[in-house]
């Protein structure tokens, strides 16, 4: 019998205690550049616009330097 084995691993980058970058922020990521618009990768997945946007922004504004 022949079986399928695989390893599967989720992290998550936090800054200052706050969750900066995860797995759905990494699919948003992903659907962004496969549709070039915030609004079709939100729609994809089951987000608001309003919300891929506020992932998006909370992506930039933390991730730049202080």
């Amino acid at each position: 019998m022949h079986r399928k084995t695989e390893i599967r691993i989720r992290h998550w980058v936090f800054i200052d205690d706050i969750k900066f970058f995860g797995p759905g922020r990494y699919e948003l990521l992903e659907h962004i550049a496969h549709t070039g618009s915030i609004s079709k990768a939100a729609s994809a997945m089951g987000l608001s616009y309003k919300k891929a946007w506020a992932m998006v922004d909370a992506m930039n504004t933390n991730g730049s330097s202080p």
